[in-house]
């Protein structure tokens, strides 16, 4: 067998599995949009908000929690030290609302990390059956609570958490955060995080997750991972290794984020949790940076320089085109982007990576 033959089976097989991957996940789900609301009551909900020089986004996500349809919930905001308007803000919402309330945050303890801290003293301070945490850069539709608690009860989880629907505005974030959703559904299988037993196929988003309360403070809650940057797929496995129920799911259509808004915040941001992925494990990562370049990159220099295999080549850019489309009508991608710069986006994660 020719190179040429070895790599064009290797990223046919590739492409092949990833597609599936992201074939049986829109099949298969969970997506919280499509839950049915099968509550005969309804446990008290805290929804918990760390926030920190948020004074941009803590309306929007006040307000969304103000309105949802559930008969039976708190909210509380934690300011995070914060040197804006953020607390003012969030405390003009206090006199007309009897379930909303802000606290301030203390100073960080030694051995602790900033929202890993804010989000221990904000379970500290609920008094809900079901804790759900989110961030203050997100919104949310007005079923998105009682759709989750739903979940919950349905699958009778200790832990639930759904990956959401990301607003992109600028180029940047066009071509780059998609990739963010390419790596999870096609990389895992949502459902296997309930059905399989091993911690390696537990996944979290900490900008919507909820826990039971009791298993929360029976495991130690974010005091377990007091010191990781990736806490929400810390916090995943560290339930799974103590055998409780865990589940991952789509938030797109229900919950909304929008994480950063020029290249220079995705920079950071992306260098600072794409590691976290594969547990900080640096063989496994280049590995999956290595695969992204053989797969999505490479045929498209090729398909211009191997001119003999160029119908091999056509086949595999086919297949990536596939793969994107999928992704892009599924979970709300720009289509044009998908298509027309996938290789320039990859190319920009890897370097990230």
């Amino acid at each position: 067998m020719e190179i040429i033959d070895l790599y064009f089976f290797i990223t046919f097989f590739c492409l092949f599995i990833l597609i599936f991957n992201v074939t049986i996940n829109i099949i298969w789900g969970p997506f919280l949009k499509k839950t049915i609301i099968n509550l005969l009551n309804y446990p008290k909900v805290s929804i918990l908000i760390p926030a920190r020089n948020e004074e941009n986004n803590i309306k929007k996500v006040i307000e969304s929690s103000l309105k949802q349809n559930y008969p039976n919930y708190e909210i509380i905001v934690l300011d995070d030290n914060s040197t804006d308007k953020t607390y003012e803000i969030a405390k003009n919402y206090e006199a007309t609302n009897s379930n909303f309330k802000i606290i301030r945050g203390d100073k960080l303890p030694d051995g602790w990390l900033g929202k890993n801290w804010a989000c221990n003293q904000l379970a500290d301070n609920a008094s809900g059956e079901i804790l759900i945490f989110t961030d203050a850069d997100n919104f949310f539709d007005n079923d998105a609570v009682i759709k989750t608690v739903s979940i919950l009860n349905q699958y009778d989880l200790d832990m639930f958490s759904v990956f959401p629907q990301q607003i992109t505005t600028t180029f940047w974030e066009k071509l780059i955060i998609p990739i963010i959703d390419l790596i999870i559904y096609s990389g895992l299988i949502l459902k296997t995080s309930y059905y399989v037993p091993f911690s390696l196929f537990a996944a979290a988003n900490g900008q919507w997750i909820a826990f039971k309360k009791s298993s929360y403070e029976e495991l130690g809650g974010h005091s377990s991972v007091k010191n990781q940057i990736v806490e929400d797929v810390a916090l995943a496995r560290f339930f799974k290794k103590n055998k409780k129920k865990i589940l991952v799911g789509a938030g797109t259509g229900v919950i909304y984020g929008k994480m950063y808004n020029n290249f220079k915040q995705i920079w950071l941001g992306l260098s600072k949790n794409l590691f976290g992925l594969t547990d900080f494990k640096t063989i496994p990562f280049f590995m999956i940076l290595f695969l992204m370049l053989l797969v999505c990159i490479i045929p498209y220099i090729f398909v211009f320089t191997l001119t003999k295999y160029i119908i091999m080549m056509l086949l595999i850019i086919i297949l990536n085109i596939l793969w994107r489309v999928l992704l892009a009508i599924n979970f709300k991608h720009n289509i044009l982007y998908s298509i027309l710069l996938h290789p320039l986006s990859i190319f920009l994660i890897i370097i990230i990576g």
